[in-house]
């Protein structure tokens, strides 16, 4: 009895998928970097989470970060280097579209709090007490997507696609 001949047929498209994904392979900044941490979500924004805005069970020397990202939120996660060495600890939701900016609010000593600023797609900025995850605040003033925020003194800019940079004045919060 004969063996049956199975065949396998590879588009084009497939093909060119497979020599993207063996080029990475031999990438030699991922060879000398080491792997990314994946999230299997667009990050749009990283910054450094400051210790007042980490909880208090959370003791670690791994590097902590807030991530504005493609599904609608902001997370601190706690990034140890390598692959799947990513860990969420908080996740801040209320925007309806993409989190595309995320700043840190600092006091008149310039001390960070555990204020984060967001800003979206959505056209709002969001205030957020960073332990507790309550949102104090929404500012809708923009005509189109929030694309960035710095801190100045005590006031933040916001940039936005509409043309626009504001600025806000948030002391007392």
């Amino acid at each position: 009895m004969a063996k049956p001949t199975v065949a396998f047929f590879q588009s084009e498209s497939d093909q060119l998928k497979i020599a993207s994904r063996v080029a990475k392979l031999n990438d030699p900044y991922i060879k000398l970097l080491g792997n990314p941490t994946r999230l299997g979500v667009k990050v749009l924004q990283i910054i450094r989470a400051h210790d007042l805005q980490v909880k208090n069970d959370i003791k670690s020397k791994s590097i902590m970060v807030w991530a504005a990202m493609g599904d609608f939120t902001a997370k601190l996660i706690q990034v140890d280097g390598g692959v799947g060495s990513k860990s969420v600890k908080a996740t801040l939701k209320g925007h309806s579209g993409p989190v595309t900016c995320v700043s840190t609010i600092y006091n008149e000593e310039n001390e960070p709090t555990e204020m984060l600023l967001t800003g979206s797609w959505d056209k709002t900025i969001r205030l957020w007490n960073t332990k507790s995850g309550e949102l104090f605040r929404v500012i809708q003033a923009h005509a189109d997507s929030v694309e960035s925020m710095i801190r100045i003194g005590g006031k933040v800019l916001s940039a936005s696609l509409d043309g626009n940079i504001l600025t806000w004045d948030i002391e007392g919060y």
